[in-house]
């Protein structure tokens, strides 16, 4: 076997419409060095007749074809690296297309030290085409990869077919395609080598067409427990490279985790119009990652913060919900920005709202001070400390609830620990929900989609 040798291992189910053109993509720019695998997947019989065809006219080119019967992509790709002789193998689906030249300008990367090598490729929809670039740069270990993958989330990790894999790191290590998963299997796989390999590298050069059709295609079949499946991709991808990270910094750290937290989401939500029967089973997991896991049933509280907003009659009428279960609850209403609705600030309006719903005004505490939701929350324990001094409020204990957004108020939680310490801890967290921004109703409107991304994406835990 030759020290430069690729092993392009193409899988293929029932695709004789679009072998022609991927075989003929790979065959025509095939070195002698280098061989194609096929690998058929219990095709019916026009494509199993095309594949004989193939055979027949390049019997004389590194062309092998394997059949096998209908077993999923993940198992004919884990058969055609069971049976690849190359130093490097690469995967084309059986839908898409070499660029042309593109071996000739890969196979310079078979005689440097590198394990993995990352190509751009184009994807095309609908005929228009839309290029997915990369940096030439080569890492010298998982770890840097990794540090900078953190900060630049585009570096095409989860396509298989964009990349040449050293044949001897999969062998060591025993990597496979998991069989038993129904989407994210070359995700997994990427994850598992990057993990063993040594150097990495990412090129310019154009790999591939990725072609989207219809079908049965991801995007086209209904996927149960979608977004519980897209959480275990999640946290995988998460263990791997904040494993291998040694430089990152914290912050942009947290900014991976809840990037990749909103896309999950955006994933999952993006798929409930042409899919409604998975908004019951996707949309409790995508819940708990936007509002937290919290309960504001039966709650009582002897004072209520409520954060104003530019829109926050909703937070208003929560507070007067939550107040009605303990008759002298005493409502602090925080926010020095203008409201949406007339020319008084967000305390104002809901100072005005809880008075014309009958609360007395010795039992509302206006605070007009606060632009943002730090200030909200150390003006108004400020204004609680001294009700308390004064006796008038309860000594020990004293329940205080703070009352914002749903989007929010995993955020709001955050900056009480920040600016309230310990004392954050005893104070319960209460959602407020407008009439289309409810647990069963945001996703329906894209404004709040985008709030609700937005919100994640500035969270600070980790």
């Amino acid at each position: 076997m030759s020290e430069r040798y690729l092993s392009v291992i193409v899988p293929i189910y029932n695709g004789s419409a679009y072998l022609e053109g991927c075989l003929d993509s790979v065959l025509r720019q095939l070195p002698g060095d280098c061989e194609c695998l096929v690998v058929d997947d219990g095709s019916n019989a026009a494509t199993v007749s095309a594949l004989k065809r193939y055979e027949t006219a390049h019997a004389t080119a590194n062309l092998r074809v394997i059949y096998g019967p209908h077993s999923g992509a993940s198992h004919a790709r884990n058969i055609g690296l069971e049976a690849a002789r190359g130093e490097f193998v690469c995967f084309l689906d059986g839908d898409d297309r070499f660029h042309d030249g593109f071996l000739q300008k890969g196979r310079a990367w078979f005689g440097r030290d590198v394990d993995l090598v990352f190509f751009a490729f184009d994807r095309i929809e609908n005929g228009a085409v839309t290029h997915l670039p990369l940096r030439s740069r080569v890492y010298e270990s998982p770890s840097a990869f990794a540090d900078h993958y953190l900060v630049d989330r585009h570096l095409l990790v989860y396509s298989q077919c964009n990349k040449f894999y050293r044949k001897s790191v999969i062998d060591r290590f025993a990597l496979r395609f998991d069989e038993s998963v129904e989407f994210g299997e070359d995700r997994l796989f990427n994850f598992a080598f990057i993990a063993k390999c040594g150097r990495i590298a990412t090129s310019p050069d154009c790999m591939f067409d990725y072609i989207c059709r219809g079908g049965d295609s991801m995007s086209t079949r209904h996927l149960p427990n979608f977004a519980s499946k897209l959480m275990a991709l999640h946290d995988a991808k998460m263990k791997t490279f904040l494993g291998l990270s040694r430089t990152a910094s914290k912050d942009e750290r947290r900014s991976f985790i809840q990037y990749d937290l909103s896309r999950v989401v955006e994933e999952a939500v993006g798929r409930f119009a042409a899919h409604p029967e998975e908004i019951a089973e996707s949309l409790p997991v995508v819940n708990r990652i936007i509002f937290g896991d919290f309960t504001d049933d039966g709650l009582s509280a002897d004072v209520l913060i409520v954060l104003g907003s530019p829109n926050c009659w909703y937070r208003a009428e929560k507070a007067l919900e939550v107040g009605r279960r303990n008759p002298k609850t005493v409502y602090v209403v925080t926010g020095g920005n203008l409201h949406l609705m007339g020319p008084e600030s967000e305390a104002e309006f809901m100072r005005d709202y809880l008075l014309e719903r009958g609360v007395p005004p010795e039992r509302i505490v206006f605070e007009n001070r606060a632009r943002n939701t730090a200030e909200n929350l150390v003006f108004s324990l400020e204004r609680i400390d001294r009700l308390s001094a004064a006796g008038a409020l309860p000594s020990s204990p004293c329940r205080i609830g703070v009352v914002s957004g749903g989007f929010h108020l995993p955020r709001v939680r955050e900056l009480a620990g920040e600016v309230l310490g310990e004392r954050a801890k005893s104070i319960m967290a209460i959602p407020a929900y407008g009439p289309h921004s409810g647990l069963d109703t945001w996703f329906k409107h894209p404004s709040f989609v985008q709030s609700a991304l937005a919100e994640i994406r500035k969270r600070k835990g980790v």
